[in-house]
């Protein structure tokens, strides 16, 4: 019975070895979303393709899992959901098509399921994951005048100039915003393991924001 952290590990592993992360990318772990009621576990940024991991270990029960998945698609360009071997018959008649399955078994992780990239993104949503500084660069860009404007109405008047600008555009905000608060334990995760691209179950902790702190 693997615990999360070992398969965070092991799914990092899959992706250094499938080089679906490089030195460049940008690796997160426990992004919080939708207000903080659903946490991402997992997820990468590269190039400009952003993807969801989502874990389902043995001590884990599908309760939530709906909800999540029904989050994690409003806002990523391809959701992987990794589950016990337990969990796949149950996963696979449920969940949507686009969202990839992998299984976890014994040492190893195998696709179930190819999943599909997520068409239906908006850019009116990826309002939700902005903080106070991409909001405020979104507005410079869209010419609203942001001082003295409490958020909540600066908010607004962003959603409401939305048709002015692209997707493209407002998801380049994003990923800058991802970037500030990912990019620096994101890095020290990177620079530790990329050389050898080995990720150990001591290494998934440098991903924290803390890491510093407690001495990781």
């Amino acid at each position: 019975m693997f615990s999360e952290i070992e398969i965070k590990a092991m799914v990092l592993n899959r992706l250094l070895k499938e080089n679906k992360i490089d030195s460049s990318s940008l690796v997160f772990n426990e992004m919080s979303l939708a207000r903080k009621t659903r946490r991402v576990d997992l997820g990468y940024m590269t190039g400009r393709e952003i993807v969801a991991i989502e874990i389902k270990s043995e001590k884990d029960t599908l309760a939530r899992l709906p909800g999540q998945l029904d989050v994690y698609s409003k806002y990523f360009d391809r959701v992987i959901l990794v589950v016990a071997s337990k969990f796949v018959f149950d996963v696979l008649a449920a969940v949507r098509p686009e969202v990839e399955v992998w299984e976890v078994s014994r040492n190893s992780i195998s696709t179930v399921r190819r999943g599909r990239k997520i068409s239906t993104l908006k850019k009116e949503d990826y309002l939700d994951l902005m903080t106070k500084r991409e909001v405020s660069l979104l507005a410079r860009m869209l010419g609203i005048p942001i001082e003295g404007v409490p958020m909540f109405d600066l908010r607004q008047s962003v959603f409401q100039a939305l048709p002015k600008i692209s997707k493209e555009k407002v998801k380049d905000v994003v990923a800058d915003g991802f970037n500030k608060r990912f990019g620096m334990p994101s890095r020290r995760f990177l620079s530790k393991v990329f050389p050898e691209k080995i990720v150990s179950d001591r290494d998934v902790p440098l991903l924290s924001p803390y890491a510093m702190l407690r001495g990781c």
